[in-house]
């Protein structure tokens, strides 16, 4: 289950990050500022969702 919101997660940042690049390409500093900052949350969230995984992933087979 987290594999597949760690994935839609990276995948929000990136169109975030796209948008970021876009709005500051149109001179509106503001509104680019606001996509990168909410883009980099979305990688970072991808990121701990994808470190518990792994863990999990781990304790599994430690289980075994």
């Amino acid at each position: 289950m987290n594999k597949k919101i760690s994935k839609w997660l990276s995948f929000a940042a990136l169109l975030m990050f796209v948008a970021a690049t876009f709005q500051i390409a149109n001179e509106s500093f503001f509104s680019g500022i606001v996509f990168f900052g909410a883009a980099a949350c979305f990688a970072s969230t991808a990121g701990v969702y994808r470190k518990r995984e792994k863990e999990e992933r781990q304790e599994r087979v430690d289980n075994k």
